[in-house]
């Protein structure tokens, strides 16, 4: 397609752009009023001319070893609490970082092979990720645990995008394998994996300067982050002007649970509280309005909010509110 004279029309039944991907093409609504159909909800337009980013095919590396696998590292993410004192008094770490170690240590050479199954959002945030035409970015992945986010890139592409990517994450044993990643991948030179608190004042002596980070993702890490406040504002210091901050995570409400009827509002609200409670457990706390206010500020503007249900391995029963929420530093 021309780049320049190229467009890309499309017909929705959303009110709004429905996809971040489409978001990010700066698309106009078309006055569609004088169609005689009326058949779609709205009508957009994008100039390629226009566009910000890059567009690069993601890689869908799913890496399940199998059923057997799968359900014991299940049993284990389920039976957690009951001999989490166990495993912690065999470790050195104290606070939060013992409470991740305690619950990763022994799930860490299949943690991503379950959570393929788990962690729903994770290939929308990186569908979603916008890689900036120009290159040069960098990239700060909080609670990135096994570096997995990576895979969903080529080798050729984080060559050509990237100048810099950090892995952060405070538990050891998912580092170790984030470590054997960055290895295999053959990219050294770019992803550098650091154990720290990030929620320290500390952290900026291990990260880029502040003000230099094109974008920040958490996957499924900031609900499971204690003091989210002090976490947010390390991440808004680091982001440069128009930076994003990315977040793949569980949510305690869909998108319309406040339009629902009252008694399908009571049902939602009573289910929402379930899952808040059975998530807490393995220190998992799912994401609510207060943990989102950051980006109603005069720093961060949201551009992006869906969400979505999604199964729980083994347990059916459970279909929590999954989401990609992203925030852009003004």
């Amino acid at each position: 397609m021309d780049p320049v004279r190229g467009k890309i029309f499309w017909r929705t039944f959303a009110d709004d752009v429905h996809s971040a991907t489409l978001q990010w093409m700066n698309p106009e609504r078309v006055d569609d009023s004088d169609d005689r159909v009326g058949m779609y909800w709205t009508t957009w337009i994008a100039h390629l001319k226009n566009f910000e980013i890059a567009y690069e095919e993601r890689v869908d590396t799913k890496q399940s070893k199998g059923f057997v696998s799968d359900f014991l590292t299940g049993v284990k993410v389920v039976t957690f609490p009951f001999w989490k004192p166990l495993i912690a008094s065999t470790l050195k770490v104290s606070g939060h970082a013992k409470d991740m170690e305690s619950f990763y240590k022994y799930q860490k050479d299949d943690y991503d092979a379950f959570r393929e199954g788990l962690l729903h959002a994770r290939p929308a945030l990186m569908e979603a990720f916008p890689l900036s035409k120009g290159g040069n970015m960098v990239w700060v992945d909080i609670g990135g645990g096994t570096a997995r986010n990576l895979e969903f890139f080529t080798v050729e592409v984080i060559r050509k995008y990237f100048k810099a990517i950090y892995i952060v994450d405070i538990s050891a044993s998912l580092l170790e394998i984030a470590q054997k990643r960055v290895n295999a991948m053959g990219i050294q030179d770019i992803v550098k994996v650091i154990e720290h608190d990030v929620t320290a004042e500390s952290v900026f002596s291990v990260l880029p300067t502040a003000g230099s980070v094109d974008i920040i993702t958490m996957s499924y890490s900031y609900s499971m982050i204690p003091d989210k406040k002090a976490a947010v504002a390390n991440a808004t210091k680091l982001l440069k002007q128009n930076g994003y901050l990315a977040i793949a995570d569980f949510f305690l409400k869909g998108n319309y649970d406040d339009i629902l009827p009252r008694f399908a509002r009571a049902l939602r609200a009573a289910e929402s509280l379930f899952h808040k409670n059975w998530f807490a457990l393995d220190h998992v706390y799912l994401l609510g309005d207060k943990e989102l206010e950051f980006a109603n500020t005069d720093e961060l503007t949201t551009v992006w909010d869906n969400r979505f249900r999604g199964d729980v391995p083994f347990l059916f029963f459970l279909k929590p509110y999954h989401g990609v929420f992203i925030a852009k530093k003004n």
